[in-house]
């Protein structure tokens, strides 16, 4: 089975937007890319996507109620990946508003002075930078920043128009107060559940006609691969390499150079017995103002009004407490059953008063022929009736209907 994943993350190519942009910069506008928002980065350690592995981790979606995360089941474990897990991976701003409509056009920005009166597409920016189109170091800087911005951490097809708002942005002294987190996270998690709508019916179709598949994963897909690093505690060593302990943001930590054929990644992650879900140091709340993030306990349905599990009594009050809670239920159940005794017996009354009677009067009514044909029934059944009903208690649940003395039939 083949599975082809369309995404623009993988740097372990020479074309790659982070290469590019480290061949094309000089040391000078470097370091000036290097200090703002997206300057992290340019560190970003050789990653290659791992195709199979991120298949592998999409295909185990459960369902959950919430539109802002999505849980995924490895051996009967279940973990998260949302705006959380995005910030504390990533580094970028996820919290505050995201206006980019209430940010101003800027006259002779980038857009004037460089896309004015051509098709803002990816492909567009990417051929721009590539030319070196611009006129001064600022310049330079805001086109890398773009180029990275439109082709890595929201790419996307080449042919797809970008948002002219994000230029505005670059050219405003907002740039690097704006949450980019926020929108990247969107439009990657958008992509994203659009891909896996589909992605169980392909995935079968591929199966059965022995041919392969192919879906797209626009945005910075990466977060989620090196999120996976981050929960399996099992995956250092062998489909990747921590090059860092304790670096900020995680995503700088691990090293990718290979792929790996599905078979291999289902034989290693069929279950993740020992992994939990990432959470943040201190240390990376404050450096990445997380303190708003991680707030409530990081489980699955965790706003939901029941809980997948029952706490075990640890005191003799519990227990107590406890049992006088069985003892009121099993009271309540029993009232609820003398109630139904009741109705059931007032329906026998009138099965008596009616359809008897009319199942007689029918009788009656009949041919010669036919009434032969029913008379042991006429005799048995004729007035006056004595129906008894058997009380219902807690330690008989049946009822009997017999005439005096013995049942009507043999049921």
């Amino acid at each position: 089975l083949i599975v082809k994943i369309q995404t623009s993350n993988d740097n372990s190519k020479d074309g790659s937007t982070i290469n590019e942009i480290k061949r094309i910069l000089t040391p000078g506008q470097m370091d000036i890319l290097r200090g703002s928002a997206f300057g992290k980065f340019l560190d970003l350690p050789h990653s290659k996507i791992q195709i199979q592995l991120l298949n592998h981790i999409l295909l185990r979606e459960v369902y959950q109620p919430r539109t802002d995360e999505i849980w995924f089941d490895f051996g009967g474990r279940l973990f998260r990946f949302g705006i959380e897990e995005f910030a504390l991976i990533t580094g970028l701003k996820c919290t505050g508003t995201c206006k980019k409509l209430n940010i101003a056009k800027v006259s002779q920005g980038l857009y004037d002075n460089y896309f004015s009166g051509v098709l803002l597409t990816r492909s567009c920016i990417r051929v721009q930078f590539l030319k070196k189109s611009w006129t001064s170091d600022e310049d330079a800087v805001k086109f890398a920043k773009l180029h990275l911005l439109a082709n890595f951490l929201m790419g996307s097809q080449d042919s797809h128009r970008f948002d002219r708002c994000y230029l505005d942005i670059i050219d405003s002294a907002d740039f690097d107060d704006y949450a980019w987190g926020t929108d990247v996270f969107e439009f990657t998690f958008h992509y994203l559940r659009m891909s896996m709508k589909n992605r169980e019916q392909m995935h079968n179709r591929g199966k059965s006609d022995g041919a392969g598949y192919m879906y797209r994963c626009y945005g910075f897909i990466l977060a989620l691969q090196i999120w996976f690093y981050e929960i399996c505690d099992t995956a250092e060593g062998v489909v990747c390499t921590s090059i860092g302990a304790n670096e900020i943001p995680r995503m700088l930590k691990w090293e990718v150079r290979d792929t790996y054929n599905y078979l291999y990644i289902q034989r290693a992650f069929s279950n993740l017995d020992s992994s939990k879900n990432v959470t943040p140091t201190l240390e990376e709340k404050q450096s990445l103002l997380l303190h708003s993030f991680f707030q409530k306990k990081n489980e699955f349905n965790r706003n939901e009004t029941h809980t997948t599990s029952t706490s075990q009594p640890t005191s003799n009050s519990e227990i107590m407490d406890r049992l006088n809670s069985i003892t009121s239920d099993v009271e309540n159940l029993k009232k609820l059953f003398f109630d139904f005794s009741r109705r059931v017996l007032a329906d026998l009354e009138l099965f008596k008063n009616t359809f008897i009677v009319s199942l007689i009067h029918s009788i009656n009514n009949l041919g010669c022929k036919r009434r032969i044909r029913f008379i042991g029934i006429y005799q048995k059944l004729k007035p006056p009736f004595d129906f008894n009903v058997t009380v219902v208690t807690d330690k008989s649940w049946f009822y009997t209907i017999h005439a005096p003395g013995k049942f009507l039939d043999s049921s």
